[in-house]
């Protein structure tokens, strides 16, 4: 077993660990009854048809996982600072820096700066405000934001070897899919009815976007069929 922060082998009695003195919680090779582990494909496809709307109980389920990591039970009651404006950002940013840490203490090599991934998906995101067609670039928030969970999801596999159970989809997951088909499929619909749909730019830039979501898909299917080593539970 290894220690969450600096990756130290700990003995199988330790309390606390002897190179950094982080406390260490019980069962930590073991992973919690609510480890979150989708593959890429899975998240990208809750995160694309829930138009982000997925992002709050990502979040909630991150924090959650981390708080089991430090031992800090109250961790997810601190998402609550997401409704405070600013403070926010820095809560956003110190939680996926701790996940990024948590990430290279497990072992996994070439982790990128997950803040950084993480707020170009709130660029993306916010991009859903902007004026005229320009706000469908806000679809592909989807893509960093499934690249940060590929690393959390490979963290736990690591810290967790053989207790980790794969993510399945549930009855929920199937219907909020089903439900964001329909709905986009009528926003496309909706989408070249308007005047000037078939103007420049709106007539290349939904096509376009929803082009890079398929090639994004498609490169998300491909890395996880082969384990990438980009976040392979196997690493």
């Amino acid at each position: 077993m290894k220690c969450a922060v600096c990756g130290a082998e700990l003995d199988s009695d330790a309390s606390r660990c002897a190179r950094c003195g982080e406390h260490v919680p019980e069962l930590l090779d073991v992973a919690p009854s609510y480890s979150f582990t989708p593959n890429r494909f899975q998240f990208a496809l809750l995160f694309f048809f829930s138009f982000g709307l997925y992002q709050i109980y990502w979040l909630y389920k991150t924090a959650r996982v981390l708080g089991y990591i430090t031992n800090d039970k109250n961790r997810p009651w601190r998402l609550l600072w997401l409704l405070c404006p600013l403070v926010n950002l820095f809560f956003f940013a110190e939680l996926f820096m701790e996940l990024g840490e948590k990430a290279r203490s497990s072992g996994l090599r070439d982790v990128p700066s997950l803040p950084i991934l993480a707020f170009a998906g709130i660029v993306l995101n916010v991009m859903g405000r902007l004026p005229g067609c320009w706000w469908r670039l806000c679809l592909l928030t989807f893509v960093p934001m499934t690249i940060v969970q590929s690393y959390s999801t490979a963290m736990q596999y690591r810290l967790w070897p053989g207790t980790v159970k794969p993510y399945r989809y549930r009855w929920g997951d199937w219907l909020l899919i089903s439900i964001g088909a329909l709905f986009f499929l009528l926003v496309v619909i909706g989408y070249y009815s308007e005047p000037g749909a078939l103007a420049l730019p709106s007539v290349v830039l939904l096509p376009a976007v929803l082009g890079i979501s398929v090639i994004a898909l498609m490169v998300f299917i491909s890395m996880d069929s082969r384990k990438s080593p980009l976040a392979a539970p196997t690493l």
